[in-house]
């Protein structure tokens, strides 16, 4: 169902038992952070390898699925759209980081609603560019490329694969 009824709770809560045993059984698992966060016990599913893609759209909640990794790869593209923080009260947000991480973590000044994952492990991680690019065709990859990316990216897909019209 929607995970909203009477016995949702409890349903939940036997699915989070489970879990530990389920984690056995299945290699790996692909799933969004807040569903990962929802259905995982932190102290008792733990994994070697947690990946996080378009980190440079995660905002600070996303911090938590770091807790269950040896090892975390962190993927994304400053270039993109970064979180955005609507509907969040950033008064309070701020105050709360005055009050408790100011001075005690590092760079605390950009554990905020707009910055996101992938910024936060730059600050300690140097990030490898991926340069080839395989989705598009070269004329629609082209515009990044020229626009955000210094023509580093070298498109793979064949311009004959697709019947491009011109815009509109």
């Amino acid at each position: 169902g929607k995970g909203t009824g009477k016995k949702a709770p409890m349903l939940k809560k036997q699915a989070r038992d489970l879990m530990a045993k389920c984690q056995v059984a299945v290699p790996a698992w692909i799933m969004p952070v807040s569903k990962a966060l929802e259905s995982l016990d932190p102290a008792k599913n733990r994994f070697d390898v947690v990946i996080v893609d378009e980190a440079s759209q995660s905002d600070l909640s996303n911090l938590a699925i770091l807790y269950m990794a040896k090892k975390v790869i962190i993927v994304g593209d400053d270039k993109q759209v970064s979180p955005l923080a609507v509907g969040l009260d950033l008064d309070r947000m701020d105050a709360l980081r005055q009050m408790y991480i100011k001075d005690v973590i590092p760079n605390w000044h950009l554990y905020d609603a707009k910055t996101s994952l992938y910024d936060i492990a730059g600050t300690t991680f140097q990030p490898l560019m991926l340069r080839e690019h395989f989705r598009c065709v070269p004329d629609i990859i082209g515009y990044s490329n020229k626009l955000s990316y210094d023509f580093k990216i070298k498109p793979l897909r064949d311009a004959s694969t697709s019947s491009l019209v011109p815009h509109v």
